[in-house]
């Protein structure tokens, strides 16, 4: 089997990866509103192939996992190029020119788009190396909806997954359903440590979200 034949066989395999990386990179992160989940979808598709060409069995690595490493790389590489595009504000806030208020149906599941400014997680990240943290995470476990949200949350903690889909791939659900436990995290985080949720996120329900779990933390 030549390496175009190789490819073309594999490729189908990959579509849902693809079309889930690319909702979920472009819906969470701000990158020029002039692009879509198909100019993503596209780049991947072609980290697919650059997959396959340069695949090696004598190096032991097998075929699938090649590929899971060459579309998380082509998304990183993708993020670097477009993310210094973004129009800023004076004090260089991401100016989302996209509205806030779009809701994306896929998979049958009405998933809220969410915006994060990376460099804004500064403060979250040095939290998080702190004693404290470990405390924070023990609340936030508390006031979680159900046993579904606690799994979630004690594998993204874990960080023995590679990614969310990774997670919703042995949980057998749409990663939407993980990536909405790790945005309660976070909103969860920022409560508890005064951050302003308008410094990490603009998703839509976040201010909700927030005074929702201010009133479950003052019961603990």
């Amino acid at each position: 089997m030549t390496r175009q034949e190789l490819f073309l066989n594999v490729l189908p395999r990959w579509e849902r990866r693809i079309q889930s990386v690319s909702f979920q990179t472009i819906a969470t992160k701000p990158l020029p509103n002039y692009l879509g989940t198909d100019d993503l979808a596209n780049r991947l598709r072609l980290a697919v192939w650059h997959a396959v060409v340069s695949w090696d069995e004598e190096r032991g690595m097998a075929l699938d996992s090649w590929i899971f490493h060459c579309i998380n790389q082509g998304k990183g590489l993708f993020i670097e190029e477009y993310y210094p595009k973004v129009p800023r504000s004076k004090e260089g806030v991401p100016i989302l020119l996209t509205s806030l208020n779009a809701m994306v149906d896929i998979d049958d599941d009405i998933v809220q788009a969410q915006f994060e400014d990376v460099a804004a997680l500064d403060k979250i990240k040095e939290l998080s190396e702190r004693e404290s943290f470990e405390v924070s995470m023990q609340k936030i476990r508390l006031i979680l909806p159900n046993e579904f949200h606690q799994t979630v949350f004690d594998m993204i903690l874990s960080e023995e997954y590679k990614s969310d889909q990774a997670i919703a791939d042995e949980l057998k659900v749409d990663f939407a359903r993980v990536c909405d436990v790790r945005h309660r995290m976070k909103v969860a985080f920022a409560v508890l440590n005064n951050i302003p949720i308008s410094t990490f996120t603009r998703a839509q329900n976040a201010a909700r979200m927030a005074e929702e779990m201010k009133r479950k933390l003052k019961n603990l």
